[in-house]
């Protein structure tokens, strides 16, 4: 062999240990073209060496301990095996969500050959695109690009960042951002199959959690309509009570009870404070003389909104629900429900009946 055979081969052997290093160092992962050329360097090696000493004059002198090129490639896993790994552990529902999330990031950051992947998925509480691993939020609209991949459910490559929409059934329910990705490094099978088997898996656990957390929600409903029915409770601790547990049940920030007596109501606020006020007082006392329920997403565009609440306690109000508390057709209490997450929720439509049970 001429010098400069030997020399060619020494420098594209440094390189390749250099990449492997790289590789390492970034948790990267083989694909399947690259292991199939390092396995057949690696017979081609093998043979080499068992011409014996006479092909290259080394053979007894090769370490044994010395690290082959198939030790280089015994991280790697077919795309079969990669996918079968990925189901088998993206299917336990008993997982929270930010594990799964976890896992669905490592592995399409294998399949787009991409490093910090982050999945987002609709929230059902407030409708947003929301990644909880990273606190990061966006809305589900056109004004982001993730938020325009997730609404036309197209694949997009803005400045260099992948997003891909996660569809399942026909309902979009989230969209992944990878920074870097390319869809086209592997097959369009093992990406298609990963991003299937990611959409089932995490409307599965989102639904898990759904029912969860209403199964607290009606235990704590129960909890609740147990302790109005006593009649030995003191007025000021069955409105502490009132207000701690619808306060949970509806997501709430703060929660107030406003109780009628004649023309005046009384309210009783989570600090301990009692209030008097005339029964048609703001949207509390509103509520008190229509029965109607008041749902406010935007306080300050309401004039029947009093900011100087908010001035005084440095507070800032932003969604406000008032419901009625009824008892033998007749109007009670009110509930004032402040920075309430989830205005719409089924249990929270139902707790006028819950609270009505107990005001006897």
């Amino acid at each position: 062999m001429t010098r400069n055979g030997g020399r060619h081969l020494l420098e594209a052997v440094t390189l390749c240990a250099s990449i492997l290093t790289r590789y390492k160092r970034s948790n990267m992962k083989l694909d399947e073209a690259e292991v199939r050329a390092l396995r057949e360097l690696s017979e081609k090696y093998q043979e080499l060496l068992g011409e014996g000493p006479n092909v290259i004059g080394v053979h007894s002198n090769v370490p044994r301990n010395q690290p082959s090129v198939t030790d280089m490639v015994s991280p790697y896993e077919s795309p079969v095996e990669s996918i079968v790994r990925f189901a088998e552990k993206t299917i336990n529902l008993q997982k929270p969500v930010t594990t799964v999330l976890e896992i669905m990031n490592d592995h399409l950051s294998y399949v787009l050959r991409a490093k910090n992947t982050h999945t987002f998925y609709v929230d059902p509480v407030n409708g947003l695109l929301y990644d909880p691993i990273h606190g990061v939020a966006a809305a589900v609209d056109e004004s982001s690009p993730i938020g325009k991949a997730m609404v036309t459910g197209e694949r997009l490559t803005v400045a260099g960042t992948l997003y891909l929409p996660l569809i399942y059934e026909g309902a979009h329910i989230g969209c992944v951002q990878s920074p870097c990705g390319r869809a086209d490094y592997h097959s369009s099978t093992l990406l298609d199959s990963s991003l299937r088997i990611m959409c089932a898996a995490l409307k599965n656990i989102i639904e898990a959690e759904k029912l969860n957390w209403n199964k607290e929600k009606a235990e704590a409903m129960l909890q609740m309509a147990t302790q109005l029915a006593r009649d030995n409770l003191e007025e000021t601790v069955l409105a502490s009570s009132i207000m701690n547990t619808v306060k949970s049940l509806t997501e709430s920030a703060r929660c107030s009870l406003f109780l009628v007596k004649d023309d005046m109501l009384e309210a009783h606020f989570e600090d301990g404070n009692v209030v008097t006020m005339p029964r048609g007082a703001g949207i509390a006392g509103y509520v008190a003389q229509t029965g109607e329920t008041v749902n406010i997403p935007d306080a300050y565009a309401d004039d029947r909104f009093n900011r100087e609440v908010d001035k005084a306690t440095g507070y800032r109000t932003k969604t406000i629900l008032c419901m009625p508390v009824m008892y033998e057709g007749a109007i009670v209490a009110v509930a004032q429900l402040i920075n309430k997450l989830d205005l719409t929720t089924e249990s929270g439509l139902r707790l006028p009946r819950v609270l009505e049970s107990g005001m006897r």
